[in-house]
Parts: structure tokens; C-alpha cells; sequence
């Protein structure tokens, strides 16, 4: 491990799980196979509380500070009408109106109230087609730069902000159901995307920060149709809820 922080450590470990056969039955013939492994993995240590000789968190962040986040939520769509024969509808593992998001961010905390993001975030839905049914998934992705601005609150251990960017955004139909079999789609991308949100986070220690999301993504050149077919513009207007954990890697 190496100690980017005093209470933040990265590393890799390798490690080998000894495990006995298993039994593992097909088509009523009963096979011998071995679960032992070696497993391989980058992770990060956090350490909570800090240690005593931890610096304080800096109320008037006069320093830059590199950090990395991820994020983990629900994607609603709100303009699910793409045409007469396209709506949008959520995935089975959707909760609600809510798609399964991920996301992603390298920035810098430039100034107190000002810092600097690149994004990558995606989310999948299901496409329904008039008198057929869900043919396939539809996946969205964007990657975009953003400004965020920061308002850090009682020691600056609280902050709330709010962001915007412009970037680009991309889309891909994937794992065709059986209704869809036969029917041929069609996509076009890349396109524009812009974003526009606000959260809140506070932070745990000097290095590490939780905290929630809410963000409006509007994309511009992404389409889908049929074989043969006008396409239809594809501008989702899914609104992202989500959790992240934002962790401080490097001052300058």
C-alpha cells in the first residue's frame, strides 16, 4: 500500500482462496469442479477516524485538491415518446421509474468556490415497440467536462454546489429480447449533452466526502428508428438521483 493521505492508502493484493470441488449437475450428469482461485485486486484503505497527526480541514481551501468519484443511482427518464412506434420504458432491475446509473468523475478543487470535473455516466433502459413489446436495451452514455461551484458551510466540513457541463454523448442498443429477434434497429451517435445539477456533500475526514446528486442530462444528434426508416430524435431528458463517494488524492 502506499499512504496518498494520512488517513487515505492505495494498493494492490494478491491473494489465493483454497476452496474444496464442488458438484455441478448437467442434464442429470453430476461433474467435479474446482472453485480454488487466485484473485488479484486494486483497492483503497480509508481510515476513519484520522490519525492524530492528521492536518485540519482548511476552511478557506487554499489549496488545489485532486480527487476521484464515484456515483451509483437512478436514471428517470422524463420524455419516454420517441415516436408513434418507440417508447421507453424502464428495465426490469429499475426501481420505480428509476434505471440503474453509475458514474464517474476526475477533478480539481481549484479554489474555494471553484472546481473542475471530467465526468463518464451511462444508464440503460428498455425500448418498447407498438404491437410487439420490449425488443432490446437502449444504453446511454456521456462524457463531458463540468464546472462546479462550491459553497463550503461550518468549517467547510459541509458543502453544497452546483454544477453544469457540456460534452458528448453516445448510445447503443444491447441484449435483444425474443420478441426482437427479427426486428432490425437502427441508431445514430455521437451527439451533444448537456448537464446541469446541484448537490450536497459533507466530509467525513479530510480526504474522504458522501454525499447526493441530483442532476438533468439533455442530449442533442442521438436517434433510433427501423431498417429501412426515418429515425426519430432521441432526446431521453432522464434525470439522475444518485449517492457518490468523492476521496481526495493529491494537494497541490
Amino acid at each position: 500500500e502506499y499512504f496518498l493521505a494520512d488517513g487515505l492508502a492505495v494498493g494492490v493484493e494478491v491473494k489465493y482462496l483454497f476452496a474444496g470441488d464442488q458438484a455441478l449437475r448437467i442434464d442429470k450428469v453430476e461433474y467435479s469442479h474446482s472453485i480454488a482461485s487466485q484473485v488479484t485486486s486494486l483497492g483503497v484503505r480509508l481510515f476513519y477516524p484520522e490519525r492524530p497527526t492528521a492536518p485540519p480541514i482548511d476552511p478557506k481551501g487554499g489549496r488545489m485538491r485532486l480527487y476521484g468519484v464515484l456515483r451509483v443511482g437512478g436514471a428517470a427518464v422524463t420524455n419516454p415518446h420517441v415516436s408513434d412506434r418507440f417508447t421507453i420504458e424502464p428495465e426490469p432491475p429499475a426501481i420505480g421509474p428509476f434505471n440503474q446509473y453509475f458514474g464517474g468523475a476526475l477533478g480539481l478543487d481549484i479554489t474555494r468556490h471553484v472546481g473542475v470535473e471530467l465526468v463518464f455516466e451511462g444508464y440503460e433502459t428498455n425500448i418498447e415497440l407498438a404491437g410487439v413489446g420490449s425488443v432490446s436495451e437502449y444504453a446511454v452514455y456521456a462524457v463531458m467536462p463540468q464546472l462546479r461551484l462550491r459553497f463550503p458551510l461550518h468549517g467547510g466540513r459541509l458543502v453544497p454546489y452546483v454544477l453544469a457541463g457540456v460534452g458528448m454523448a453516445t448510445a447503443e442498443t444491447n441484449d435483444h429480447k425474443p420478441r426482437g429477434a427479427n426486428v432490425e434497429l437502427r441508431t445514430r451517435e455521437p451527439g451533444i449533452a448537456a448537464a446541469i445539477g446541484a448537490g450536497l456533500e459533507y466530509l467525513v475526514t479530510r480526504s474522504v466526502a458522501v454525499g447526493a446528486e441530483a442532476k438533468y442530462l439533455y442530449t442533442h444528434g442521438l436517434s433510433l428508428g427501423l431498417a429501412g426508416e426515418s429515425r426519430h430524435e432521441a432526446n431521453l431528458g432522464p434525470v439522475f438521483v444518485s449517492l457518490g463517494l468523492r476521496v481526495y488524492l493529491w494537494d497541490f
